[in-house]
């Protein structure tokens, strides 16, 4: 979920009718905003959120510093569990450029204008990259997790359908083999996916595509890139320190079922 989504001072709810298609389970969404510091307010305000929904799955979210939370939505009539939690790092877009021309074979690609050959490649990385990813629906057994997958690629496709500019594709020998979707609010660049073919993994290739995220957000006058994952994705986090990205937040995510 982008940080943008997850800022501010609210509690907030919604009907999130994209995943109800996707899953065939009525899905709503609870967010308490990481700048919430009424934890007794925010335990108030879930509950109210748990007792008013009519939808069979909710998926919640709060700042991980609330600890408490997890024993509120506990004594809920739902079937409660964790589901995963999020680690948000940041950087400054000078802090992710390397020296040196792209090697032999490689290329940046970042398109003007929507094809349906740059769909396919973004949908071809993202199949792979993720094919295995620990997500939050994968925590549950009631949900598909091949439908997860589909969700990611469409959220990629949607960004760049949106505006061709949202994407990079890192290509080798004109193939496809890494991607990186972005999103601008106020003064952040935020990566929402980015992952690299198995094929490419392993190979020094990743801080090429943090790279270029790290030029766009300069040249148009982002201060800061920002980019998150599962806590357990530990392999992708060493790399971001690496490339000098440190961490700033971490969020909960709790998946409650009506029993």
């Amino acid at each position: 979920m982008s940080w943008a989504g997850l800022a501010g001072s609210e509690v907030t709810s919604w009907h999130s009718a994209v995943e109800s298609a996707r899953f065939g389970l009525d899905i709503g969404r609870v967010v308490v905003g990481y700048d919430v510091t009424d934890a007794a307010s925010a335990d108030s305000r879930v509950s109210e959120e748990l007792r008013s929904s009519t939808e069979d799955l909710l998926i919640l979210r709060w700042p991980a510093h609330f600890t408490r939370l997890g024993a509120a939505v506990a004594h809920s009539d739902w079937l409660t569990f964790p589901a995963d939690t999020l680690t948000y790092w940041e950087a400054a877009p000078s802090a992710l450029l390397m020296e040196g021309e792209l090697e032999e074979g490689l290329e940046i690609v970042r398109s003007t204008t929507v094809s349906k050959a740059t769909e396919e490649a973004i949908a071809a990385v993202l199949s792979d990259s993720f094919a295995a990813y620990g997500s939050h629906y994968s925590a549950n057994p009631r949900l598909d997790a091949t439908q997860g997958l589909a969700g990611y690629i469409e959220w990629a496709c949607a960004a760049y359908r949106a505006d061709p500019g949202n994407v990079i594709l890192l290509h080798r020998a004109s193939q496809p083999i890494g991607v990186a979707t972005m999103t601008g609010s106020d003064e952040d660049l935020e990566v929402e996916l980015a992952g690299l073919t198995s094929a490419a993994q392993g190979q020094g290739l990743y801080p090429r595509l943090l790279a270029a995220v790290g030029q766009v957000a300069a040249k148009e006058g982002f201060s800061r890139v920002i980019i998150s994952t599962q806590v357990h994705n530990v392999r992708v986090q060493r790399a971001w320190v690496r490339a000098g990205m440190k961490p700033f937040a971490a969020v909960s995510t709790v998946h409650a079922l009506r029993r």
